[in-house]
C-alpha cells in the first residue's frame, strides 16, 4: 500500500528558484515531497525565448510580448536536478563538455544541428 505524502503549499515567489538565462524555474513539489513520483515547477518564460516535451526533439517559447507562466508537471520527478546544475554551467560560461556529460547524465540528447533553423524561422534566440 502507498503512503500518502503530506500537503504542500509553496506560495508564489517562495520556494527554490533556478535562472537559466531569463527563463525561471520555480520549484514547487521536488522528488523528496513525492517519493520520486513528480515535481512540479513553475517557469516563467520570457518573450521570446525558446524553451524545451521528453522522448521527442522539442522547443517550446514564448512568442508573446510579455512573460508567460506554466506549471510544468515532471513525472516520474528527477530532472529538476538537471535545471538546477545546468544553470551554474551555462552562467559560468564552462565548457560544452561539461553541458554535454550532464545531459547525458539525464539521458538527455541535444540536437544542437536545429537551433539555428529555429532562431531563423521563428525570430528567437536560444
Amino acid at each position: 500500500m502507498s503512503v500518502p505524502f503530506p500537503p504542500k503549499v509553496v506560495a508564489a515567489g517562495e520556494g527554490k528558484t533556478v535562472m537559466l538565462f531569463g527563463v525561471r524555474f520555480g520549484y514547487k513539489v521536488v522528488s523528496g515531497d513525492s517519493g520520486g513520483r513528480l515535481a512540479v515547477l513553475e517557469v516563467e518564460i520570457p518573450a521570446g525565448t525558446l524553451v524545451k516535451p521528453r522522448g521527442v526533439p522539442h522547443a517550446m517559447w514564448n512568442a508573446g510580448s510579455t512573460p508567460a507562466k506554466v506549471a510544468e508537471i515532471l513525472c516520474p520527478a528527477g530532472l529538476e536536478g538537471y535545471f538546477e546544475k545546468l544553470a551554474p554551467i551555462l552562467a559560468e560560461h564552462r565548457p560544452a563538455a561539461e553541458y554535454y556529460q550532464l545531459a547525458e547524465d539525464y539521458d538527455i540528447t541535444i540536437q544542437d544541428d536545429w537551433i539555428e533553423e529555429l532562431e531563423r524561422t521563428y525570430g528567437v534566440k536560444l
